[in-house]
């Protein structure tokens, strides 16, 4: 998400007479109830047109109120969002945009948040450990991306229905930080800070951890582990670091823990005052009292295992059974996967149903060019399947997503994240999609990224603007260029000279082609002196990859 294109989108819309010509959300999706309200517009609750049930949280951002310095915070939200996929982080689905109004799609969670379950009854042992450990998955994902949230605490946490599975939301406070301790603004939400924040100190990722050593300590204990009637008494008192109390230590509550030396201990690493000795997530993830609770989970699945073990005896049984086991496995992955894209809405296009690709995670077309125009018009967001298969094809060449209503900038990124690492891909047509203006500067990258073998993107009629074309045009054929260039001399230098090669090796990098195509020197001095002019000179071309420009002779031949 590009909030310079947004910004430049919002000012035309300010000109008399412009009006958005991107889809209005209510051709897309019902809202159905207002379920909450943020600080510049309401979130719905809301469906698909398209006939399926399944429901989606919808921002509605008044762009107008939310200013210049609003919505840059909304689009660093959504493009840091537009970059996680983890199944304890809630998803961006998609976003709109007309004149007034910016809209975020994003997953649905029928629960409550964390912070109200904790309001409304006690966490035990065994649920404050689940809910630990799937935050720290999630935190361990989004670090590794480089990425600091500075604002986790309960009611930035979503719950399933049946409490669960717990999600982390609210990213607007996130920002890419890499592995350095380079952060300096003072936010976040008082009781969750760490002490290197109010003591205005360079920071970073283990901010986070200590705001999830807060959270542990809340979810078990029911209460903050520092506390102050004013901000700087608050601040002085978890400047001074965590000393866990005797009520903590002996009171009712830690005493019904099995292992409370454990909690107590992971709860100290957490909020060690030292940020460089603080726990990492992926050291929290292995401390013991996270292990005993996945230790308990695998006996209880190996216990089970054995049990149906049991009664067999002879070898030819046992082979036997394994035999169908093996295949019944395999029905059963199969199974799995099918009843996954049915409860997407995918089920329908055969394509996503290739039994190799859900059996081995290889996707092998039959050809190197893949026509799907027109094929995903009815459900565009089923193409983010498809992305993921193209992936893993190694020797596609062409790939043909026009008239395919493709509105969602999610879909767009996913394919292009893919383009760019893909080892194969030289074309893409993307043309007649309401592609949103806002994706021009990712296919601009595309088109100018060195690593990427694309070389042809077609997006005519598509909400790129002409300027944006102009400069996916120059990039592409700056990549080009040595090539055709190479090419073009020794053609000319060489006219007796044949060079066999097929008609997409001339769309290469300059780097796959500044080898093999410059002439040997003894082959250009081999060349003929025409009607004996003693002026006439051989060409020669620089032992170097950066060719100048063709000199061609005006004198007849």
């Amino acid at each position: 998400m590009d909030f310079y294109a947004l910004q430049d989108s919002l000012q035309r819309g300010a000109h008399s007479g412009y009006s958005s010509n991107l889809v209005p959300i209510e051709n897309r999706y019902v809202l159905i109830d207002k379920i909450g309200c943020g600080s510049y517009g309401d979130v719905w609750s809301a469906t698909r047109r398209t006939g399926s049930k399944d429901l989606y949280a919808v921002k509605q951002i008044d762009k107008r109120a939310a200013g210049t310095k609003g919505l840059k915070g909304v689009m660093g939200e959504v493009e840091t969002m537009s970059l996680l996929s983890h199944p304890n982080i809630v998803k961006l689905e998609e976003t709109y945009q007309d004149d007034t109004y910016l809209w975020i799609v994003m997953e649905y969670l029928p629960g409550d948040s964390l912070q109200h379950r904790l309001d409304r009854e006690h966490v035990s042992e065994a649920e404050t450990r689940r809910f630990v450990t799937q935050l720290l998955m999630a935190i361990e994902y989004i670090h590794d991306k480089g990425i600091v949230h500075r604002d986790l605490k309960p009611s930035n946490c979503l719950l399933s229905q049946d409490d669960l599975v717990v999600k982390i939301s609210d990213f607007g406070l996130s920002v890419l930080a890499g592995n350095e301790q380079c952060l300096t603004t003072r936010c976040g939400t008082l009781h969750y800070m760490a002490p290197e924040i109010f003591l205005d100190k360079n920071y970073g990722k283990p901010v986070d951890m200590w705001a999830l050593g807060v959270m542990a300590h809340v979810m078990f204990f029911g209460d903050y582990p520092f506390k102050g009637r004013t901000e700087s008494a608050l601040s002085r008192d978890i400047c001074r670091g965590y000393h866990p109390s005797e009520e903590d230590t002996c009171g009712s509550r830690i005493t019904a823990l099995r292992c409370p030396s454990l909690l107590q201990d992971f709860i100290s690493h957490l909020l060690i005052f030292d940020p460089h000795r603080r726990m990492t997530a992926t050291d929290a993830l292995k401390h013991p009292w996270i292990k005993a609770g996945m230790e308990l989970n695998r006996q209880v699945s190996f216990s089970t295992a054995q049990m149906s073990l049991v009664s067999l005896s002879r070898p030819s049984a046992r082979w036997r059974v394994a035999v169908l086991a093996v295949i019944a496995a395999q029905r059963l992955l199969y199974l799995s996967r099918m009843r996954r894209l049915d409860k997407l809405g995918y089920g329908d296009f055969p394509i996503l149903r290739d039994y190799h690709y859900l059996m081995t995670g290889q996707y092998q077309p039959r050809g190197d060019s893949l026509n799907c125009s027109n094929m995903f018009h009815a459900c565009p967001m089923a193409l983010l399947e498809l992305v993921a298969m193209i992936s893993t094809c190694t020797h596609l060449r062409h790939v043909d997503f026009s008239w395919n209503n493709i509105h969602s900038l999610s879909v767009i990124q996913a394919f292009l994240k893919m383009a760019t690492k893909h080892p194969s891909l030289r074309s893409i047509d993307l043309s007649h999609n309401p592609i949103p203006a806002v994706a021009g500067r990712a296919l601009v990258r595309l088109a100018r990224n060195p690593l990427s073998h694309v070389t042809t993107i077609n997006v005519g009629d598509t909400g790129i603007s002409a300027e944006t074309i102009s400069q996916i045009n120059g990039f592409l054929k700056e990549k080009m260029a040595p090539s055709s260039l190479s090419q073009n001399s020794s053609l000319v230098d060489l006219p007796s000279r044949s060079i066999s090669q097929s008609p997409g090796d001339s769309l290469f990098s300059s780097s796959s082609t500044s080898y093999g195509l410059r002439p040997k020197r003894d082959t250009l001095q081999a060349v003929p002196r025409r009607f004996g002019d003693r002026n006439a000179r051989v060409p020669r071309l620089p032992p170097i990859t950066r060719l100048p420009p063709v000199r061609h002779s005006n004198k007849p031949l």
